[in-house]
């Protein structure tokens, strides 16, 4: 599996969980999870390269999406 398709997976994922998914350039700095009026966001850094972007499986779901 690509690191293209294995973003689209995760992204899927974040989404099931009722996570806003969003892409931004952050400066080169980085992104996350937080709430945004209530609502969970999952902010994907668009500078950084993919691998650095979406944490493993395991760091990712250690951000409490359940």
């Amino acid at each position: 599996m690509n690191i293209i398709t294995q973003l689209d997976h995760w992204i899927e994922f974040a989404r099931q969980q009722n996570y806003e998914v969003r892409f931004d350039w952050f400066g080169g700095t980085g992104g996350g999870v937080c709430q945004v009026n209530g609502r969970k966001v999952l902010f994907i850094v668009l500078v950084a390269q993919p691998v650095i972007a979406v944490p493993p499986r395991a760091n990712f779901t250690g951000l409490k999406l359940a």
